[in-house]
């Protein structure tokens, strides 16, 4: 639970609650809790065999098929290899699926595939308007992934404190040059988060919230590699 408020309400039948509980949730008596957000901004070195990488976005697309065709219902997979770190803002759209790809620039399995990782995270999206001043130093909630080429000063996703930085620092800075990213150190920044409305059993102690982050392998091995695991 991120904050709480005294209200004038005991519950729902009061005649204060409805307004009171406009922006929250009564989780006991005279207590509202206030609809709020959780994000989170992860730095990941990408190192996907080797240190040249290329992030790819996958788009799945729908293929048009002649009239007369038995099947209309076929999509394909068109590989976008991105080239450049504002280029590869990323927002994710559910009407748009793409896989988030980083590929090996010198390696290849069998099949002759890039030896890839696949980067995997639920989507979450700001609400309130980013002209908020908190938003705004924030500025990593732009875009649910960013790619940046690797610098070694280029640690966190709002300079050195969300809540004592400059408006710009961080992510939008890193990106501001546009620097090449296709074949070279690359690291990711995906953000995860939630939009948090509060419930009874939130309080007065909340319960686990989980999500996560998942890098799984896309054609970097030959075959499944857990057959290989001994009895």
């Amino acid at each position: 639970m991120d904050a709480t408020k005294g209200v004038f309400s005991a519950s729902l039948d009061d005649a204060r609650a409805a307004e009171e509980a406009l922006t929250g949730t009564l989780i006991a008596p005279y207590r509202l809790g206030v609809n709020h957000d959780h994000f989170f901004s992860y730095r990941i070195d990408m190192d996907v065999d080797g240190v040249d990488n290329t992030f790819v976005r996958q788009r799945l697309v729908s293929a048009q098929q002649p009239t007369d065709a038995p099947r209309q219902g076929i999509w394909k997979v068109q590989q976008e290899r991105v080239l450049s770190e504002q280029q590869a803002q990323t927002t994710m759209k559910v009407d748009k699926p793409a896989l988030l790809t980083f590929t090996s620039s010198t390696a290849r399995n069998e099949m002759g595939y890039p030896t890839s990782y696949q980067l995997m995270f639920p989507n979450t999206h700001p609400l309130v308007t980013m002209d908020d001043v908190i938003y705004q130093r924030a500025g990593f909630l732009k875009n649910n992934l960013w790619v940046t080429r690797y610098k070694r000063d280029e640690l966190f996703s709002t300079g050195l404190a969300v809540n004592q930085s400059d408006v710009g620092q961080g992510l939008p800075q890193y990106a501001a040059d546009n620097e090449a990213i296709e074949d070279t150190d690359l690291v990711a920044w995906p953000m995860i988060g939630f939009h948090h409305v509060p419930m009874a059993e939130d309080w007065p102690v909340m319960p686990a919230k989980v999500d996560e982050i998942t890098l799984k392998p896309r054609n970097f091995f030959n075959r499944n590699p857990a057959l290989d695991v001994p009895e």
